[in-house]
């Protein structure tokens, strides 16, 4: 009993030796952008997280956060949702806005965070607002219906509206 307990307290010692160290990592606007577009989803959690943080505003990011969570949303499981989390977070972070096309698979999951992406400012698809807003209604979620009621007729003509929207 001793031998085995003598034996696997060695190669447990010998697997952790073993183990190459991970890269240093610099947090640097170059370092972030490329682990934004890594496949390993850690990388890219990490680097989101970062971006959010960035002293100069994450703004400069926003296209390759939009683009990490475009490939996440063709992929489901719980780790996905979690790193869709941190990446909707990081955008909202940087202050930006994301078409509501890219969003509107994401309400179900995160219906706060695809409001406060759509109302910070950006040219929507109507059919993607008005399909998302019948969403929020079957949730009676009367703050998210109004915020994305308005921006369905942001010029104020009714014309402007999808058809579905104009017979409501």
């Amino acid at each position: 009993m001793r031998g085995a307990r003598v034996l696997l307290a060695v190669l447990v010692a010998s697997a952790l030796y073993s183990q190459t160290p991970y890269p240093p990592f610099e947090p640097g606007p170059k370092n972030i952008g490329l682990f934004l577009r890594s496949s390993n989803p850690k990388e890219v959690a990490w680097a989101a997280w970062l971006a959010g943080k960035h002293p100069e505003g994450g703004g400069q990011f926003t296209p390759a956060l939009r683009q990490a969570l475009g490939r996440t949303t063709a992929e489901d499981g719980v780790d996905q949702r979690k790193l869709q989390a941190l990446l909707l977070h990081a955008l909202i972070r940087s202050g930006a806005g994301v078409p509501m096309e890219e969003l509107a698979s994401l309400y179900e999951g995160f219906p706060d965070e695809v409001v406060a992406l759509a109302v910070a400012g950006y040219s929507h698809n109507q059919d993607a607002v008005f399909s998302t807003l019948l969403k929020a209604e079957a949730k009676h979620n009367r703050v998210h219906w109004l915020a994305l009621l308005s921006l369905l007729n942001d010029n104020g003509e009714a014309e402007a509206l999808p058809p579905r929207a104009r017979s409501v």
